[in-house]
């Protein structure tokens, strides 16, 4: 695949499975989070759970992202 087909066939992905929150409920959790305060607003329980695992692991959670992108998505090099 040409990049601009990795890209699109991503995006797809992206759109149809990890995309789970509407632009509306994002921002409605956003806007929520800045009224309360909140230094940090995450959005979603998959970016939630990405947060917490960078809090554990540190820096060494993205060697960990990376070897479960490229057994899951061997496109998405």
């Amino acid at each position: 695949m040409a990049d601009g087909e990795d890209q699109q066939t991503f995006a797809e992905f992206f759109d149809r499975r990890l995309a789970l929150h509407s632009p509306e409920m994002a921002a409605k959790t956003i806007v929520n989070g800045v009224a309360k305060g909140q230094a940090r607003v995450v959005v979603g329980l998959e970016a939630k759970a990405v947060d917490v695992l960078a809090r554990i692991m540190g820096s060494s959670y993205q060697r960990l992202v990376a070897a479960g992108v490229a057994k899951f998505f061997p496109w998405a090099k």
